[in-house]
C-alpha cells in the first residue's frame, strides 16, 4: 500500500467530513427522519445525537457493531414498509444521479407538505448527468424549492489550488492541518460558508442540495455572483457575493487571520489568484489584519531572495572557478549543509 496516498485519502476524508459536518449541524431535521444508506446514518450521526428526542427510520445496512452512541431507530427492509409521513430524507452518496427523477419520484410521498429532502454528493457525479443544477431540477415531475450548497473547495485536486505553489505538497501540507487543529478547520469552514457556496459548484469537491416542497416552479434564492472568473474581483461584487453583511464579514475574518495557520492559507490563496484578477485584500481586513498579511508578503519576497541565491551562489564566475577540481564541479557538494544552516539562522520562516 502507498503510504502518501493513504494519507492524502485521510487527509480528503478529514476535509470533507469537516466541512459537511457543520453544514449539517446547521440544519432542522424536524421530529421525523428517514436516513437512506450507512453512509448517511454514520455522516449525520453527530447531529442526530444532538436531537435525541427525533423518531428515526433507517434503510440499509446493518451499522457498523464497533460504533457506541447509536441513536434508538426503526430499520426498514424496504421503504414501502415506511407507513407515516417524515419531515427529513437524508441520503449521503447514493447513486441517485442517472434516475434522479425516479429516485425523487419514489421518496416524495413519504415526506411531509413542510418536509425537505436532503442530498450530498460529489459534484462531478451530479454534472455528469446535468450541465447544471437547474437543469436536474428541471427533470422532476414535482415541483420543489431548492438551495444548492457547493462545498469541498478545498481538496488536493482542485485546479483552482494547484497553483498556490510550484511544490505540489505545499497545498497537501497547510491543508492537513484541519485533521488536528480546530481553529484551522473553523477557518476553513468559515470561507466554504460566506464565500465558496455561492461561487459555481463545479469548483467544487461535493454538491448539497435541500429539495422543499412548491407549489410554484423550481426556485432557488440562491444567486450565483462569481460565474465569470475572469473578470475582476471588486468590492462590490465581493459584497454581492459574501453571505454576510461586509463589515461583518471583514471583521471575522480579520479575526480568523490573528492565528498563524489561518494567515499562512489566506496567503496563500491570495497568491494563487490569476495575476488578471488584480485584487486589492484591503477593503477585506482590519487594519491589524492587513498589517499581518504585509508581513507575510515581505517574509515570501525575502525566502525567495534567499533561496535563489543559495541554489545559484556556486554558478557565480569566480565562486565556480575555485571550487571546480580537475574539470569536476564541487560546489554543489556543500549545498545540504550550507542551505540547512543558512535557512535556519537567516531564512525569512527561520526560528
Amino acid at each position: 500500500m502507498n503510504l502518501l496516498q493513504t494519507d492524502t485519502a485521510l487527509i480528503e476524508d478529514i476535509l470533507r467530513g469537516t466541512i459537511e459536518s457543520q453544514y449539517y449541524n446547521t440544519l432542522t431535521l424536524g421530529n421525523t427522519i428517514l436516513i437512506l444508506g450507512q453512509k448517511s446514518f454514520l455522516s449525520f450521526l453527530p447531529r442526530l445525537e444532538q436531537i435525541p428526542e427525533a423518531t428515526l427510520y433507517y434503510l440499509g445496512e446493518a451499522l457498523p457493531p464497533h460504533y457506541t452512541h447509536i441513536p434508538t431507530h426503526t430499520r426498514l427492509n424496504a421503504l414501502s414498509q415506511l407507513n407515516t409521513a417524515v419531515d427529513s430524507i437524508i441520503s449521503i452518496d447514493n447513486d441517485v444521479n442517472h434516475d434522479f427523477s425516479n429516485w425523487v419520484s419514489s421518496v416524495y410521498p413519504h415526506l411531509n407538505p413542510n418536509g425537505q429532502i436532503i442530498l450530498s454528493r460529489p459534484s462531478q457525479a451530479f454534472f455528469t448527468h446535468f450541465d447544471d443544477v437547474a437543469a436536474g431540477m428541471a427533470t422532476l415531475t414535482q415541483t420543489f424549492h431548492y438551495q444548492s450548497i457547493p462545498h469541498h473547495f478545498f481538496y488536493l485536486d482542485n485546479p483552482w489550488l494547484i497553483e498556490v505553489a510550484s511544490n505540489p505538497f505545499v497545498l497537501e501540507k497547510t491543508l492537513s492541518w484541519a485533521t488536528t487543529d480546530l481553529a484551522f478547520s473553523n477557518f476553513l469552514f468559515f470561507i466554504e460558508s460566506t464565500l465558496v457556496q455561492r461561487l459555481p459548484a463545479r469548483l467544487c469537491n461535493r454538491l448539497l442540495l435541500i429539495l422543499t416542497p412548491h407549489e410554484r416552479t423550481h426556485t432557488t434564492d440562491e444567486p450565483i455572483y462569481l460565474t465569470d472568473l475572469s473578470i475582476p474581483v471588486t468590492p462590490d461584487i465581493m459584497a454581492k457575493t459574501i453571505t454576510l453583511p461586509m463589515d461583518e464579514w471583514r471583521n471575522q475574518l480579520s479575526e480568523h487571520l490573528a492565528y498563524a495557520r489561518n494567515l499562512i492559507l489566506f496567503y496563500q490563496l491570495i497568491s494563487a489568484i490569476p495575476s488578471q484578477h488584480d485584487i486589492d485584500v484591503s477593503p477585506y481586513l482590519t487594519a491589524d489584519a492587513l498589517q499581518a498579511v504585509e508581513q507575510v508578503l515581505i517574509r515570501q519576497q525575502m525566502q525567495s531572495v534567499t533561496e535563489h541565491v543559495l541554489h545559484t551562489w556556486h554558478e557565480q564566475g569566480n565562486i565556480a572557478e575555485a571550487l571546480t577540481f580537475d574539470g569536476i564541479p564541487l560546489a554543489t557538494c556543500f549545498d545540504h549543509d550550507l542551505i540547512q544552516a543558512l535557512l535556519s539562522n537567516y531564512g525569512a520562516f527561520g526560528e
